[in-house]
């Protein structure tokens, strides 16, 4: 019933020519798109209501248009993009006082830093946008910024920092609003452990955050945790893993530059 509605209301504002009430509609009908893995219609959304906001005058509803559009261009894999954005969004979300969007700006940014290999400020812009978080009681964003720093400590080499930070953060992610991040922080609990020996354990973490993933219908994760996988495996399974992996990244348009997919 909420897919046959959702088309319904952007013509009704378009009519009487309220543009807040279109860039709302965009916001939210974008993120059913991403959540569907249609991230480049979900692109053409965002950018619609970012418009839209800019012509109403509301400049936190733009820079929250710029800071979803750079979210899912680092998802694609467009990192530079992705941090022009993300910078946009950061510097009118601080000038506004608005410490929650600044926070989440900062957040994205520090991810896209770590995935472009830039890891000390990733660390440094992550742990500034979990300290906003905690003191805000944003108890869901506190975890996704410690998965995004637990993947910044993996993909650095960091495997105890990495392992540390990821068994302290699920212990408090509990409930389905967060499998996102529990998938995604399996994932790295995978990586290191390899690196670190225990090759049993490190199994075991993959089949989670797969089967959290699959459960949930991520795509991204499922792709992200086969690529790792594939990685550290070889012969047909790593090959597996991978082609699975390359299905889905193409079916999103989905470039590979911060997953390991080369061999």
């Amino acid at each position: 019933e909420r897919l046959s509605l959702r088309d319904q209301a952007l013509p009704i504002y378009e009519e009487i020519g309220d543009l807040l009430g279109q860039g709302n509609v965009l916001t939210n009908v974008g993120i059913d798109l991403a959540r569907e893995g249609r991230w480049e219609e979900a692109l053409v959304l965002w950018d619609r209501g970012r418009d839209a906001f800019d012509r109403a005058g509301d400049v936190v509803g733009a820079a929250g248009m710029t800071h979803n559009i750079g979210e899912q261009l680092a998802n694609l894999g467009r990192l530079e993009e992705a941090e022009a954005r993300q910078r946009e969004a950061r510097r009118v979300w601080t000038a506004a006082r608005y410490s929650l969007g600044a926070a989440a700006a900062t957040s994205g940014l520090g991810r896209t830093l770590a995935r472009s290999g830039r890891d000390e400020e990733a660390i440094a812009l992550l742990g500034e946008a979990l300290d906003t978080f905690g003191r805000l009681g944003r108890a869901l964003e506190v975890i996704e910024t410690e998965a995004r720093i637990v993947e910044a400590h993996s993909l650095a080499g960091r495997w105890q920092d990495a392992l540390d930070l990821a068994d302290m953060s699920l212990a408090r992610a509990v409930g389905d609003e967060y499998v996102e991040y529990v998938a995604a922080m399996h994932r790295d609990r995978g990586r290191a452990l390899h690196a670190l020996g225990d090759t049993t354990a490190a199994e075991a973490a993959f089949e989670c955050s797969l089967s959290r993933a699959r459960e949930a219908a991520l795509d991204l994760e499922i792709a992200a945790t086969l690529a790792t996988r594939a990685s550290l495996r070889a012969g047909a399974e790593a090959e597996s893993d991978r082609a699975e992996a390359r299905r889905i990244l193409d079916a999103m348009g989905a470039t590979r530059n911060w997953l390991d997919l080369s061999t």
